[in-house]
């Protein structure tokens, strides 16, 4: 929680929920709306089988013998529910600018480094988080893939509370070290030995994208191999947030690797970064995301 006291009190004023005002607004425009439908709602029960079928479309027209008066009520009931939808996205978007300044002012009263990428995007920690002032959501981020989709948000405790959960997900999915090593360094052969049975030029470049399907698949071997009862329902999963967490993580290790070992990280061409490139680097708030597309050997 935001605990700086003087955005205690500012924290219960900027709150996004409709006033009394609103609600009774909208009550008043949804009343008129349904009464105008009651007019065109009886032809859903009338059948073209049915013997008195002429009998009852002649009843249903002599209903709406009034179509001036009725197109005139339908006009205005849609000019008064567009007034209010563009009147409430603008009472949101202002509430969520104050929202998201006062979530910043708490990191910043915490001393809490954070870096702006745009008017509604901040890195904190090691995530990203975006906002949509239009319908005063937020979604969380981990090198440009989603860990937290879209969410609506009332405080700025909505906020925090956001980020905590996504930076919790991070760390329960975070594979050991050494086992992340091996995995990866298996994966990496896997895919190695496949280009080079092919007419690849180059087989020792392994693309990161390929090697996301492969890594899932060598967790799957190391929990059966030291999984005991084989009856069990195997669930892994290795969304891509989760993969690329390990990958920053194993990114920062690699340099203390010895050779036979060590995997590097590769860019490739503008025309592959583009294509293929996945955003690596997100660990720290001081790092700059780069994109690579490969991983390759040296020996």
């Amino acid at each position: 929680m935001i605990e700086n006291p003087e955005n205690t009190h500012k924290s219960k004023e900027i709150i996004l929920e409709s006033s009394l005002n609103e609600k009774e607004e909208f009550e008043l425009i949804k009343k008129d709306i349904v009464q105008i439908n009651k007019l065109f709602s009886p032809i859903q029960k009338i059948k073209y089988e049915d013997p008195e079928f002429l009998k009852k479309i002649d009843k249903y027209c002599r209903s709406l013998s009034h179509t001036d008066e009725i197109k005139k009520n339908l006009e205005n009931v849609l000019l008064q529910i567009l007034k209010y939808y563009s009147k409430i996205e603008d009472t949101k978007a202002k509430s969520f600018s104050s929202i998201f300044n006062q979530y910043k002012e708490g990191l910043s009263s915490k001393k809490i480094s954070f870096k702006t990428l745009d008017i509604y995007r901040l890195k904190v920690r090691c995530v990203i988080i975006e906002g949509k002032s239009s319908t005063a959501e937020i979604r969380i981020l981990y090198n440009e893939e989603v860990i937290s989709p879209w969410t609506a948000i009332r405080t700025a405790e909505d906020i925090e509370r956001g980020v905590s959960k996504s930076i919790e997900k991070l760390k329960k999915c975070e594979i050991p070290e050494d086992q992340f090593r091996k995995i990866l360094l298996n994966a990496y052969l896997v895919i190695r030995t496949r280009q080079e049975k092919t007419s690849n030029p180059n087989p020792k470049l392994v693309l990161i994208k390929d090697l996301h399907k492969e890594v899932l698949i060598e967790l799957f071997k190391h929990d059966i191999k030291n999984e005991k009862n084989l009856n069990r329902i195997f669930t892994q999963t290795l969304p891509t947030w989760t993969f690329l967490f390990n990958l920053d993580k194993y990114f920062l290790s690699s340099n203390r690797l010895p050779d036979n070992e060590r995997l590097s990280f590769i860019t490739g061409s503008q025309s592959e970064t583009e294509r293929s490139g996945m955003v690596l680097k997100g660990l720290t708030i001081e790092s700059d995301y780069q994109k690579f597309c490969f991983l390759q050997a040296a020996f």
